[in-house]
Parts: structure tokens; C-alpha cells; sequence
């Protein structure tokens, strides 16, 4: 989206002076014309990524801008000749200085598009005008304004986890015991599209009004806010100025949840999938079986259960972390490098902090128990060392696990 904002100011070849945004014509600061006259009412966005043109040095470069938007359109009266983009963009740069603003593409032409700035009653504003044919005027306004949190808490439609914004209307959700979706998800630079199967859920919350807009931007910081709060593991944000997308994970009573929100011009789609992931059905391994395992091939797997995106230690990890105390107090001479791998999905770094982490969680558990520390280090790989592939909810369980080396 290009930027900018004009000023409204009485000059010799007359901005109208008509009591300017205060009519409901014009937006905020601005005015036309007097042989123009607006196509409709305003229309608003009231929280939007803005692009404006600033000079530095000897070249033009943007800079974006974020707050509540105003748009208005001027079309020449019928019966009046065209005006020149030279007598028409001359009004505006002087209108632009009367109100005390800053043009900021200062290298502009006589009939460039402009682009100022101004700062009034505390608030900053950005304001761009265009020309085209001599019988049409775009002006637009940006007043700078925070990020300010409006989507309401859960109710009828939505997924018990999310509310919906203001001004949307929930369809009636679909539900489906047992599908696959595709969800986004990026490690660096590297995008990927992961299928999860599970119980799925979507609805899509349509824009009651067109003005003001709801932005793709309004949506998606507001639904990022939610599930920050969640405690989700964002995997994916659509980096655009204007996002349409956030994919995330996360724990809800012991259930992994998946969600995908995607902002489009008419609505936001809310898809969801209950992970019915692959549990491992492995019983802890007997001190034997470890000792076995070790000797021959120096190295175990086990599947130790952690709170998600964490490295808390879940109740029912401590029959496995019995049985590996059981296995050390019964061989004292025997060193161990506990080592923590995850699966593919997410950041590979943050992967990567994680599964050390929870390895240290491991030491600490068996140092408490009784063991010395001098017998026990601890490691992460993350996804590095898959034993099975990352594509499907089988291949990321096994992935998911921690395993004892000997030193």
C-alpha cells in the first residue's frame, strides 16, 4: 500500500474550506478542490501497515507505518474541465505547509505524489495525495496509533481456546472426528507444509461492516496475542506488512493442539486439529533390557513424557527415570550422556535449546536420586539425529525422545 497525507487549507485556488472531516466528507486534515467532490463517505482501517516515501540522501526509500487509516476519493464535478496535475498537486504542497506539515519525498517533481508528516494535539500523523487524469483525487491519512487488543473471549461458534474481533459473525463450525490438515511451518528460512491428522475443527467469521476495515494485520496481532497468552509455540507468521497467516502448537489438558488463522478481505478462517498423535506404547524398559541394549549397541532410546514446549518432567515419566537410577545404582562404574532429541518442527536453534534443556532435566532428576554428578552429562541434538522421518505423526513421535549413551 503507498502512504501519505495532504492538509486542509484555504489557498487562492481553493481547498475547500467546508468544515473538513467534521461533515463526514473528508478525512482528517484534509480537504479538495472546490470543483471536486467526494465519490462516498470515508472509508477506515483501523489498525493497518502503511507504507510512506521519505527522502534520504539522493534517493527515495520506505518506511512503513502503523495505525488508523482514513481513504477518500474526489471526483471532478460533472460539467467542470480537468484541472493540470501541476495546478492540482501545487494546492496541495501549500495546503501541506499551511497546516504546518513536512512533505518527506522532498526530491518530488512539481506533480509527484506527496507524502508529509505532521504532528497534532500529541498524536502523529502521515499524509499522501495522488492525481490521476486531472479528474480524480486520492488522499489518505494515517493517524500513528499502538496495537490495541479487542477480540472477545470464547463463546458460541468459536473454538473453546479463541474468541472471535468484534464486528465478525462466527458461521456455524464443522467438525470432522478424524482428518488431516495441512499447517505451515518455518525453521530459519525455510518454509514447509506439515499434514496433521486428528479431530478437526474450523469456522470462518465473516466482516459484518467493510468500514471500518478489519485488516489482516488488526486480525492477526490480535489472535498472536491470544495465543501467546496460550503458551502456544508460534511456527509459522506470515512476515508480510499486512499478515494473513499464524500457524501454532500447543498443549490444552494433555491434548497437542494445532492451529492455523488465516486473514482474507472478507472474513478469517479459525482450522484446528486435535492431534491424535502416535503414542508410543512401550512399556519402561527393565534395568536388563538398558544393560542389554547398552553393551551391544552403547546407546538406548527411551520416551520420557514433558510438559509441552518445556523441559518439566511429567508424572508419568518417573517410572522410565526409575528404571534408569535402577540401572546405575546397580552398576557403579558405569558413566552415562543423557541426550535429548526433538522432531523436525519449529526453529531448529529453539529445537535444539529445548532438547538440551531437557536432558538437564534428566541429570537433575537422577542427581537428586542419589547419583553423582561426575557420572552424568548431558546433551542436545534437537531435530539433527532423526532415527525415523519428520512427516508423519508416527515418524515425529519416535523422533521425540531421549537417550542414554555410554561414556
Amino acid at each position: 500500500m503507498r502512504g501519505g497525507l495532504i492538509g486542509l487549507i484555504l489557498t487562492l485556488t481553493a481547498l475547500s474550506a467546508s468544515s473538513a472531516w467534521a461533515d463526514g466528507k473528508d478525512c482528517p486534515l484534509i480537504g479538495t478542490l472546490d470543483n471536486f467532490s467526494p465519490r462516498d463517505v470515508p472509508l477506515w482501517t483501523n489498525y493497518v501497515a502503511y507504507d510512506v516515501s521519505v527522502t534520504q540522501g539522493n534517493r527515495d526509500v520506505t518506511a512503513t507505518k502503523i495505525g488508523k487509516l482514513c481513504r477518500q476519493i474526489y471526483d471532478l464535478k460533472s460539467g467542470l474541465p480537468r484541472l493540470s496535475a501541476l495546478e492540482i498537486m501545487t494546492n496541495y504542497e501549500q495546503a501541506v505547509a499551511g497546516i504546518g506539515a513536512n512533505i518527506t519525498n522532498t526530491k518530488r517533481g512539481d506533480t509527484d505524489d506527496i507524502y508529509a508528516t505532521v504532528t497534532k494535539d500529541g498524536s502523529e500523523y502521515w499524509l499522501y495525495v495522488t492525481e490521476s487524469n486531472g479528474s480524480t483525487i486520492t488522499t489518505r491519512v494515517l493517524q500513528v496509533v499502538p496495537f490495541q487488543r479487542t477480540i472477545l473471549p470464547p463463546g458460541a461458534g468459536d473454538y473453546p481456546l479463541l474468541g472471535h474481533l468484534p464486528r465478525t459473525t462466527p458461521h456455524t463450525p464443522t467438525t470432522v472426528n478424524f482428518d488431516e490438515f495441512a499447517f505451515t511451518t518455518q525453521n530459519g528460512t525455510q518454509k514447509q507444509q506439515v499434514m496433521v491428522k486428528g479431530y478437526r475443527w474450523h469456522n470462518f467469521y465473516e466482516y459484518m461492516d467493510r468500514n471500518p476495515q478489519i485488516s489482516g494485520l488488526e486480525s492477526q496481532d490480535n489472535y498472536r496475542a491470544v495465543l501467546k497468552d496460550l503458551g502456544a509455540q508460534i511456527l509459522y507468521a506470515d512476515p508480510s506488512s499486512d499478515p494473513g497467516e499464524v500457524d501454532a502448537r500447543l498443549d490444552a489438558h494433555g491434548k497437542t493442539v494445532w492451529i492455523q488463522v488465516t486473514s482474507v478481505s472478507s472474513g478469517v478462517n479459525v482450522d484446528v486439529i486435535e492431534e491424535k498423535p502416535f503414542q508410543l506404547s512401550i512399556k519402561p524398559p527393565e534395568v536388563n533390557e538398558l544393560k542389554a541394549a547398552l553393551d551391544k549397541d552403547g546407546h538406548v532410546a527411551l520416551y520420557i513424557n514433558f510438559d509441552f514446549n518445556k523441559a518439566t518432567l511429567k508424572p508419568d515419566a518417573q517410572p522410565v527415570i526409575a528404571q534408569v537410577l535402577a540401572l546405575l545404582k546397580a552398576n557403579p562404574t558405569l558413566k552415562l550422556s543423557i541426550q535429548g532429541h526433538t522432531d523436525s518442527i519449529g526453529a531448529h536453534d529453539y529445537n535444539v535449546t529445548l532438547s538440551q534443556a531437557r536432558a538437564a532435566a534428566v541429570v537433575a532428576a537422577l542427581k537428586t536420586q542419589g547419583i553423582a554428578a561426575a557420572r552424568l552429562t548431558s546433551a542436545g541434538f534437537g531435530p539433527d539425529k532423526p532415527i525415523a522421518p519428520n512427516d508423519t505423526d508416527i515418524g515425529r513421535a519416535k523422533n521425540r525422545r531421549v537417550e542414554l549413551v555410554k561414556s
